[in-house]
């Protein structure tokens, strides 16, 4: 009982700070036009399944209420790590009552096993290329306004997608991820903003392997050396690259002391109760920004 009062707890304070900064957020988000569909398209939650290599694979699909089904929408992937599911990943993060009052779609997209192929194999970049086809045929999407996070492996995931479809994302934001020093070599076709988020005692993915990450990003980015530092919340110090071509920016939030977790997730356990609310954070980083052009 007392651990479900927990959780509770932590996603009224989440829904009151949502309050206060949903419509800033879809002011950004929207922009001054945009675009729609004819005729509407699906809203609610469901679930969609997407044929790749022989396997049937799943994501959770949450279209914000009173979504009239003809305004396209940014849409956000939100990918779980090892051993969850994309449900999991939506009651870990807290992120749906954000993207529902933010105006945004959320895909929670499921992994085939334990772990997402974000060092080897093709099949997941497949899966998560045609989910977008999919998610895009079936709900008025903004395809300019996609945007990806995840946690831990999922996280990894993310990092790997900036760069095999870096023409869909506009922004990404792993927290916890990794590893990201075993990913492939990284190829994007044009500029993608990052904002990694990972706590400097993390004992799962090492927080030695975060400075090589930001910086690959910095120079794939194209942004100059420079470095803003910030207060973030407490024990959280910003490390923000933002003068880069394009609008990108390359930043990082540094949880001092922080261990593996998902800052501020509703769930009891690690990071629950942190003053650094990071699926606020990401909203907040993703909202706004578009696919950059090659």
């Amino acid at each position: 009982m007392r651990s479900a009062a927990t959780g509770l707890a932590g996603l009224l304070a989440l829904a009151a700070a949502v309050t206060l900064t949903a419509a800033g957020a879809r002011a950004q988000a929207g922009g001054a036009t945009a675009p729609g569909c004819s005729p509407a398209k699906r809203t609610g939650r469901f679930v969609i399944s997407v044929p790749v290599a022989g396997k049937v694979r799943t994501a959770l699909v949450n279209v914000p209420p009173g979504s009239d089904g003809r305004t396209a929408l940014p849409l956000v992937l939100a990918f779980h790590g090892a051993g969850g599911s994309g449900r999991f990943m939506e009651r870990f993060t807290g992120l749906t009552p954000v993207a529902n009052r933010w105006g945004y779609v959320a895909v929670y997209p499921d992994a085939v096993g334990k772990f997402w192929q974000s060092v080897a194999g093709q099949d997941d970049i497949a899966f998560i290329g045609a989910l977008l086809d999919a998610v895009e045929q079936s709900v008025c999407v903004d395809a300019s306004r996609v945007y990806a996070t995840g946690v831990s492996n999922g996280g990894g995931m993310v990092a790997r997608l900036a760069c095999e479809l870096s023409d869909r994302l506009a922004a990404i934001a792993p927290v916890a991820g990794g590893p990201y020093a075993k990913l492939p070599p990284c190829h994007p076709d044009r500029p993608v903003a990052v904002l990694e988020i990972h706590g400097t005692e993390d004992a799962a993915v090492a927080y030695s392997q975060v400075p090589p990450f930001l910086q690959m990003w910095q120079t794939l980015d194209g942004c100059e050396a420079r470095i803003v530092y910030t207060h973030v919340a407490l024990r959280a110090l910003g490390v923000s690259r933002p003068f880069c071509p394009g609008g990108v920016a390359v930043d990082h939030i540094e949880v001092l002391g922080g261990a593996h977790a998902w800052p501020g997730t509703p769930l009891p356990g690690p990071g629950h109760g942190s003053p650094l609310g990071a699926t606020l954070r990401v909203m907040r980083f993703f909202a706004g920004r578009r696919v950059a052009t090659p």
